[in-house]
C-alpha cells in the first residue's frame, strides 16, 4: 500500500502507532515526487494497483449480493501495522462502494455475531468503545480521529500507551 499510497505516512494515526525506526524505514524507500521509479518497481506497482482493484470490486460485489462482510486486519502479515490498517480497511469497503454505515457493522455488530461475542454496553456485555471527535457516518476517515478508548469500561490513556509503545519500539 505504501508503495502505492506513500501519501499515507502522513495520517497521524499511523504515524502515531508506527515505531520512529519503522516510520524512518518506510520514508527512505519513498521516492521524491516527480522521481520515476526503476522499471520493475513500476510494473509491481502496476501489479498492486490492479490487484487492489480487483479486490474493491469483489467487495462491492458482495455488499451488493447481501453477504455477510467482516472486518479485521491480519496481525503478523507483511505492511499490517495494528491501531491503522483496521481503519484503512474501513476506507477500502467505502471505496468498493459499501456504506459507511455497513463498513462500521462489519468492523462491530457484524463481527461480533461471527465470532458469537457481545460487543455492546448492556449488562454482561464487553464495554469496549471509541469516542470519535466526528461521525464517521459522514465520513469514514473520521474513525481515526479517536477522542477516548473506553476497554472493558475502563478509559484507556492513549497517550501513555503510545510513550511506552515508543520507548520500547526505540530499544
Amino acid at each position: 500500500v505504501l508503495a502505492t499510497e506513500p501519501e499515507r505516512l502522513r495520517s497521524p494515526l499511523l504515524r502515531a502507532v508506527l515505531s520512529p525506526p519503522l516510520l524512518e524505514a518506510y520514508q527512505r524507500i519513498q521516492r521524491p515526487r516527480g522521481e520515476t521509479p526503476d522499471p520493475g518497481m513500476r510494473r509491481r506497482i502496476a501489479g498492486l494497483r490492479r490487484a487492489q482493484e480487483i479486490r474493491l470490486e469483489s467487495v462491492r460485489r458482495l455488499g451488493q449480493a447481501g453477504v455477510p462482510l467482516v472486518a479485521g486486519t491480519d496481525a503478523g502479515n507483511p505492511l499490517t501495522v495494528q491501531g491503522y490498517s483496521l481503519h484503512r480497511e474501513l476506507e477500502l469497503m467505502v471505496e468498493a462502494g459499501l456504506s459507511s454505515w455497513q463498513a462500521l457493522a462489519a468492523a462491530t455488530v457484524a463481527a461480533g455475531d461471527f465470532l458469537g461475542h457481545s460487543w455492546g454496553l448492556a449488562p454482561g456485555d464487553e464495554g469496549s468503545l471509541l469516542v470519535l471527535e466526528a461521525s464517521p457516518l459522514d465520513d469514514i476517515r473520521n474513525t481515526q480521529r479517536i477522542h477516548r478508548v473506553i476497554h472493558h469500561g475502563v478509559l484507556v490513556d492513549r497517550e501513555a500507551l503510545l510513550r511506552t509503545e515508543g520507548e520500547e519500539a526505540a530499544r
